[in-house]
């Protein structure tokens, strides 16, 4: 029990587990949950730092077998947006199962706050169009255009069971210290958007994301959902505070209200949750 003067601040709350999210990523409508995927899912195995000359570094990432979460966190040069095509620059991950009506081997799952939309690795292409190998493809084998992958968004990646594949990443690093990333009411699926391990503390709402609600037991209206290979840690935003701990606003914490110290490694993406538009900066 936490106490902060009058009114106590005081809560029991139900944890996040199987029972409320989905039990695989599905391609359907989602409409109150991240999924639970049916394996264990481990943050992807980047290296130890960016190597970057000026500006344009790169990263090579060792995806787990089935399900691995990345983030998006380099710029595409001279443009600045990265599309869906420039994000893998190298990999060896399977491309189409040519027995078996050329499936995916290799999905790329992008969340677009309703859906999870779904495209296969095509390593090799239709060799009577141009420039149409190591792409992602639709369901009709159709090269992909106009699909983004910000900086500071993330996306699923599914390779077979049993399988170890590589990808790399590259590009620009962002500029700054601080970089602001728009969200929406509902499901938002995130990453740090600078190649470095984040302090869950360095990323903040904007003032028109809200925090705990005080007429509701201070239950949280504003979540992260931080994945650990087994369950989602989930933590809340306060804005407020305790009014007797200094500092303690502007703050995640966890169920007890009790401020949190958690890393998010480099590379791994996680939720936010919450009931209004606005955005989260990132600080390095």
């Amino acid at each position: 029990m936490r106490t902060m003067g009058a009114p106590t601040r005081v809560r029991v709350r139900v944890p996040h587990n199987v029972s409320n999210v989905l039990s695989a990523p599905s391609r359907a409508a989602v409409a109150e949950a991240p999924f639970v995927p049916s394996v264990p899912i481990f943050p992807p195995a980047w290296g130890a730092e960016v190597v970057s000359s000026n500006i344009v570094g790169y990263q090579k990432v060792t995806l787990a077998s089935q399900f691995t979460l990345i983030g998006s966190q380099f710029l595409n040069v001279g443009t600045g947006v990265k599309d869906l095509q420039e994000f893998v620059t190298d990999s060896t991950m399977p491309g189409l199962d040519a027995d078996n009506n050329y499936a995916f081997q290799t999905e790329i799952r992008l969340w677009d706050g309703y859906n999870y939309d779904t495209y296969g690795w095509d390593p090799d292409g239709d060799p009577n169009t141009p420039n149409s190998d190591h792409k992602w493809v639709d369901d009709y084998l159709n090269v992909i255009e106009n699909v983004s992958m910000g900086v500071g968004t993330a996306a699923w990646i599914k390779v077979p069971a049993s399988t170890e594949a590589t990808l790399t990443v590259s590009g620009e690093v962002p500029e700054g210290t601080t970089t602001s990333v728009a969200i929406h009411s509902g499901f938002n699926l995130l990453s740090n958007p600078f190649p470095v391990a984040t302090d869950i503390q360095s990323i903040q709402p904007s003032a028109e994301i809200p925090g705990l609600d005080a007429e509701n037991n201070y239950a949280f209206q504003t979540e992260i959902r931080v994945w650990d290979g087994y369950n989602y840690d989930t933590y809340g935003w306060d804005p407020d505070g305790d009014p007797n701990v200094p500092n303690s606003d502007h703050k995640w914490v966890d169920d007890y209200l009790n401020v949190v110290n958690v890393t998010i490694p480099m590379g791994h993406g996680f939720w936010i949750k919450t009931t209004e538009n606005g955005s989260v900066t990132f600080s390095k």
